[in-house]
This record gives structure tokens, C-alpha cells and sequence, in this order.
């Protein structure tokens, strides 16, 4: 029986009667193993799969917990298990004419949004910064408070975000940040939506992440039943650069049934008691006494170098002493300038290695101007694709061309592949030409790959590529394409590549490889069984701060980093780091102190002593 694998705690929580349950988890302690417990037991209790939603904040997490569920059950169940923005879409994508849109919106990611953005900042004074903007509209759409800002510029922002969103609408787009605010919207204008989304339990993964909008989303949905089963850890809370705020946590806290998982799974004992000694020093917590069953493993190894480069280069030789097949290895740093000189000596050493970052196919302009095309023959009024590919390989339609046809497109009333391919322009009228006949025979293509070969060459992407014989990389990119929608019914292939976008907006990478390099906050929901934590010190992390609530975030980062070692971590520091270019020197972090790490290595060398004395 399952529940006799559960301790004490965890039997607690996936048993509960009560509505408002928090369940604080501490690092390593089987959130995930409640959660997907949580559900069975609904469903085995007889609760109906429909009743039960719960929401996470990856498509990683919502997969491992559908897995794990689904073997557990020697079934796929029906609940809905996902994040909050693919909930919302689902809605909007069925129910999108309730909103006003005229077409199924597309969504924008966050290159496209900006680049609309930029343009309309510029109307109103050219010399402005977009990320302000684009920073405060994103903490408006999340119900966050935007701090210090003068009345003078809140009427900027108002007219400028006014305009925004006037300019998403006309072309049925939305961003990332719109859908939890459109659902809500939604569910209080139709019967329809309200009926369907009637759930009796609502449970929510990593719950401190939780901003102020997703909670609203949280207690519309549990309205009438109000059945709220949150899990998190107010330790791992590394995310307010993404609006999420302790205040939700804590307030819930006051009204719910609390449960501590404080046994952990994970970390080598040694990794567990320090990790608990230095988030100690957060003040905004509630006290938890984690304890690890694991004894087995080296713990924690402290070093402190002269220099960056020689970090690197011991970094590169533990790990030539320490692989083998079944040891799974991470090195995390603050930024991802880090990873250079990392890479470098993983080079030279001969050492494969993975690096995880934000690059991915849909950034490269091939692909943005393929996928906008599609997009366009789907929703031809979407002014905002059409920008995006009307340049395409062999249009060479110049800037003021195109801002003349605008211009003109906004004075009628035909949608833009119709009114392109009657423009007195030619080579618009071309290019509106060739549109038109792909999008006129749309209901005729047997499969995806049949119709992408058809774009591509009437589109002319085929001459251009044999043009110009430097192009293979971008060949590459759209063979890739081709593959990826191969399988995908044309019909199906312009809902396929908005939830592809939306996917691609939530860090979630599967690491397959034994060694892999990333950021902490991509690291966050992994483990590893050795963890080398690289540029400990003080300005790198935490930064250059001395705002309470910002060393308190980097600590809880720390922490985290500190947590996804299994057997074996390795801090490190160094005296001298280039940073953009510039030399830099610096102490180790506070956080090894707070750790109370033994600092075998002491500072006795004539750069630790310059630096001390500095």
C-alpha cells in the first residue's frame, strides 16, 4: 500500500481532511512524493480525476508528477496537472471571442514583446530605456507594487502600457504575463467557463513562488469549495525578480492547517546542517529542524584560490579524480559569465559537459521569420507577425516600404494577406501573392511536413539557402523545425506552436547529461550527486547590496545551491575575478561564514592580505 511508504508527516498531509492545508517542505523532504500521493488518494477516495487540479510552476515538474502518477496508477489520469499559464491558455484559446479577440490569440514571447514595446517608447521620447517599461508593465499585469515611482512617470507608464496592450489586442496577441489576468477576466464573463472550472481541490507545487495575480487565480478557482493544498518552502524562495512575494506565503500560513516535512531524502548530513546554520540568519521564516538520513558521501570541501583561472583549473581536475559513470555532476555559479574560463578548462581537460542557458532555435531569425509566417496564415490580421517575417530570405521589402504599407493597411479594411496582395508596391504585392496561395489551400495539406515543404519553396527559403552556401547552419535550424512538427496535423500546428512558446517561456531544461554547467535558479528542482559551487564570494554572491530583503533572497540562493548536492559539495572562492573586462577583487562570501564552513584555506597569502587590508 502506498501510504505505508509515507512517514509520519507525509501520511499526515496526503491524508488531511482539512481545506486550507500548507505544507512547508524543506529541501529534499518528498514534496513531490505528497503532491502526486495527494491526488491518488482524492481519486481512490472516490473523486472524480475532473475535481482535482494542480498547478506547478515548470512543465518538468508537471511531467515527473504526471509520470509518476501514471505508473503509480497503471493509468493516465485526468486531472489536470500543469502550469498556471497552459491552464489559462486552454481557456482562452476555446473561449477567446468572450474576450473581444477576433482570431485565437497568439502568444508573443519576451524578444517579440519588447521589440512592440521599443517602438512605442519611441513615439514619446526616443532617448528611454525599454526594461523599465517593460519591467514595470510586466509587475502591473502581476499586481505588484512598483517602487519609488514619481506621479509624473506614472502617467508615462500608464499611456505607454495603454498603448501596449491596444497594440497586442488589434493584432490578437497576448504576452506572457496577460493570460493568468485574461482567465480571470473570462471566468467572470461567461457562465460557461465558470461551470467548467468548478474544481473541488485546487493544489499548488512550490508555492512560494506564488505571485500576487496566481494567487487571486488560486482563489477564484476555489471559490465555492474552497479546498486550497499549497506546498513550498519559504527557504527557496528565489523568484521576486518574477513578482513573486513571501507576504502570500506567510499570510496563507495564518489561515491554514500547517505541516513541517523536516526529514531529508537528499543531502549528505554534513550539506544538510550547514545549509540549516546559514539560512538560520533569515529573519522572514519559520524555524524548521531539518535532519538527513544520508551518511554516505564526502560532504562539504571549501577552497579558496588566489585567482579565478585557478578555480577553473581545479575544478577541471577534481573532476578528472571523481567521475564515473553513475556520478552525476553540476557546476553552479551566480551569472552566467561565470561559466567561461569553466568551460575553457573542461575544454583543454577533455571533459564532455552540457551548459544549460536560455539559447534556443526559436531566437535565431530563421526560425522567428518561419514561425511568424505561419502564424500570419493562421491569423492574417496579426500585424505583429507580419513585422517579423515581411523581410523574409528574397523579399528585400525596405523599412520605409513597409512602414508606408502600414500606414495604408490601417486606412482599410482587409485583413493583411488580402490587402498585401493587392498593393500597388510590387514587391509587397509579391510577397502578399505568395501568402495568399499557401493560406488558400491551407485545408489541403495532408500533414505538416508536406505544407512546410510547400512554404519553404514558394516562399523561396530554398533558393535563398542554395544563394548563399554560408547559410548551412540556418538549413540546419529549419530541418531541425521540420522535424520537431512533423507529426502535427496542419490544423493542429498553430495551437502546437503557441504552447511550444509557451513552454519555452518557463525554465524547465531535463539534464541528461553526467556534467552539467547552469545557473542556481536553473538549478532549482535538480539534484546531483556532486555539486561544485564556483565565485563564492562576496559582491558575486550576494551582489554588491546591502538591502536586507536582497541579502536575504541571495542567502536563500545559497541555500538552494547548497541543497542539490546528494553526497559531495564543493565551495569555491578566489581572490581576483575578471568582470567585464575589469579586474576585480574580492572577499569570500559572507554566506561561508554564516555556514559556519571550516575555512582550511586562510587567507595568508599576499593577495588575501592585500584584499583584507584594502
Amino acid at each position: 500500500m502506498y501510504l505505508d511508504e509515507l512517514n509520519q508527516k507525509q501520511f499526515e498531509a496526503v491524508t488531511t481532511n482539512e481545506k486550507k492545508v500548507l505544507v512547508m517542505a524543506g529541501a529534499g523532504s518528498g514534496k513531490t512524493k505528497v503532491l502526486t500521493n495527494r491526488i491518488r488518494y482524492l481519486i481512490d477516495n472516490g473523486e472524480s480525476e475532473y475535481n482535482v487540479v494542480a498547478f506547478t510552476f515548470t512543465n518538468k515538474a508537471a511531467l515527473e508528477m504526471k509520470n509518476r502518477l501514471s505508473k503509480d496508477m497503471q493509468r493516465e489520469i485526468k486531472s489536470f496537472i500543469g502550469t498556471f499559464h497552459s491552464f489559462c491558455y486552454s481557456y482562452i484559446r476555446d473561449f477567446y471571442y468572450v474576450l473581444g479577440f477576433e482570431y485565437k490569440p497568439d502568444v508573443i514571447d519576451d524578444a517579440e514583446a519588447g521589440k512592440i514595446l521599443r517602438e512605442i517608447i519611441d513615439k514619446y521620447d526616443k532617448k528611454l530605456s525599454t526594461t523599465p517599461f517593460k519591467k514595470a508593465i510586466s509587475r502591473m499585469k502581476n499586481k505588484s507594487k512598483i517602487d519609488d515611482i514619481k506621479d509624473v512617470d506614472l502617467l508615462l507608464l500608464n499611456s505607454i502600457y495603454h498603448d501596449y496592450q491596444d497594440k497586442l489586442k488589434a493584432s490578437s496577441v497576448i504576452d506572457f504575463d496577460d493570460m493568468i489576468p485574461l482567465f480571470i477576466e473570462l471566468y467572470h464573463k461567461d457562465q460557461n467557463v465558470q461551470d467548467l472550472c468548478s474544481f473541488k481541490y485546487i493544489l499548488v507545487d512550490e508555492c512560494q513562488d506564488t505571485n500576487e495575480v496566481q494567487f487571486e487565480l488560486i482563489n477564484t478557482l476555489s471559490e465555492y469549495n474552497n479546498n486550497i493544498f499549497m506546498v513550498g518552502d519559504e527557504d527557496q524562495l528565489i523568484y521576486s525578480f518574477r513578482n513573486s512575494t513571501i507576504e502570500i506565503i506567510n499570510n496563507f500560513k495564518n489561515e491554514a492547517h500547517v505541516i513541517v516535512l523536516d526529514i531529508n531524502y537528499r543531502c549528505h548530513d554534513e550539506i544538510l546542517k550547514k545549509a540549516n546554520i546559514l539560512i538560520s540568519h533569515n529573519a522572514n521564516r519559520m524555524k524548521k529542524d531539518l535532519s538527513s538520513v544520508i551518511k554516505d558521501g564526502l560532504g562539504i570541501k571549501y577552497k579558496h584560490f588566489d585567482a579565478q583561472i585557478q578555480e577553473a583549473k581545479d575544478v577541471a581536475e577534481t573532476i578528472l579524480k571523481i567521475q564515473d559513470n553513475n556520478n552525476t555532476i553540476a557546476i553552479l555559479y551566480r551569472n552566467n559569465r561565470q561559466s567561461f574560463m569553466i568551460e575553457k578548462e573542461l575544454n583543454k581537460a577533455k571533459i564532455p559537459y552540457k551548459i544549460y542557458k536560455d539559447n534556443s532555435m526559436f531566437n535565431e531569425t530563421i526560425i522567428i521569420g518561419l514561425i511568424n509566417t505561419i502564424r500570419l496564415l493562421f491569423n492574417p490580421k496579426n500585424e505583429i507577425s507580419f513585422k517579423l517575417m515581411y523581410n523574409a530570405p528574397n523579399n528585400h521589402i525596405e523599412m520605409s516600404e513597409y512602414n508606408q504599407f502600414i500606414h495604408d493597411y490601417h486606412l482599410q479594411n482587409k485583413d493583411l494577406i488580402e490587402y498585401c496582395s493587392i498593393y500597388l508596391n510590387p514587391k509587397i504585392r509579391t510577397l502578399g501573392t505568395r501568402l495568399k496561395q499557401i493560406k488558400d489551400n491551407l485545408d489541403t495539406y495532408q500533414d505538416s511536413k508536406h505544407f512546410l515543404t510547400d512554404l519553404l519553396e514558394i516562399m523561396h527559403y530554398y533558393d535563398y539557402f542554395k544563394e548563399y552556401k554560408s547559410r548551412n547552419a540556418e538549413y540546419d535550424l529549419v530541418v531541425d523545425f521540420e522535424s520537431m512538427i512533423k507529426d502535427v496535423e496542419v490544423k493542429d500546428l498553430y495551437d502546437f506552436l503557441n504552447d511550444i512558446y509557451l513552454e519555452n517561456n518557463v525554465n524547465d531544461k531535463e539534464v541528461n547529461t553526467k556534467i552539467s554547467l547552469m545557473t542556481i535558479h536553473k538549478a532549482k528542482g535538480l539534484e546531483f550527486d556532486t555539486v561544485f559551487v564556483i565565485g563564492c564570494n562576496q559582491e558575486i554572491i550576494p551582489g554588491p547590496t546591502t538591502k536586507k530583503d536582497i541579502i536575504e533572497e541571495e542567502r536563500r540562493l545559497f541555500y538552494v545551491a547548497m541543497t542539490r548536492a546528494r553526497k559531495c559539495l564543493y565551495l569555491y572562492s578566489s581572490t581576483i575575478n575578471f568582470i567585464s573586462g575589469q579586474v576585480k577583487y574580492h572577499k569570500p562570501s559572507q554566506f561561508i561564514i554564516e555556514a559556519d564552513i571550516d575555512i582550511a584555506t586562510k587567507l595568508n597569502n599576499f593577495f588575501g592580505k592585500y584584499h583584507n587590508n584594502r
